[in-house]
């Protein structure tokens, strides 16, 4: 076993996550045998807890700097990876707010018309209005109906609450006050 450096994901040895790699370079074995131990130990033993395994050594294990050998503590890591997870749930979060709003003016133009629609209704039945027809607004509101109703895309479900608390809730790893200005 080589003790000459800490144990590692390897950046050059890489298939898969660099695990096989790092553990061929740290016990001075050709990663190849790695690989074939963890496929015997998925094949004869527990799929699972194989495939487990690895996953776990691939997120634990930090991936090898390409100067030093070193790689990026546990806590950095996991800290980039919840930064990615809020970054991509704060897109999804935008979209669906989009598509909300989009809604939003498809049913106010929707209840216009049948309000217009209602109005025209109740005039016409007071007022002489000879060009207005229902021989020819109904066919007209089945085309405007349709046409809605072809457009519309499935409903999305809302934002959920707790994306709306965290975006309106100050960062605990913000070293600025709220309060200060911007340098």
């Amino acid at each position: 076993m080589s003790n000459h450096q800490p144990l590692r994901r390897s950046r050059v040895n890489k298939i898969f996550g660099g695990v096989a790699g790092g553990l061929g370079e740290y016990f001075d074995l050709d990663p190849v045998f790695i690989r074939l131990l963890f496929i015997i130990l998925a094949v004869v033993g527990d799929f699972g807890f194989t495939v487990l395994l690895y996953l776990a050594l691939m997120f634990i294990l930090p991936l090898q700097d390409a100067e030093h050998g070193m790689g990026e503590p546990l806590k950095d890591r996991v800290h980039a990876f919840v930064e990615e997870v809020r970054s991509g749930a704060q897109d999804v979060a935008d979209r669906l707010r989009a598509r909300e709003r989009e809604i939003l003016k498809r049913r106010t133009l929707l209840g216009v018309g049948f309000i217009a629609l209602g109005a025209l209704a109740f005039l016409r039945e007071f007022f002489s209005l000879a060009w207005f027809q229902w021989s020819v607004i109904w066919p007209v509101l089945f085309i405007v109906v349709g046409i809605i109703v072809l457009q519309r895309e499935p409903r999305a479900p809302s934002v959920p609450h707790a994306l709306e608390e965290k975006k309106d809730a100050p960062d605990e790893n913000d070293t600025e006050s709220p309060t200060q200005p911007h340098a």
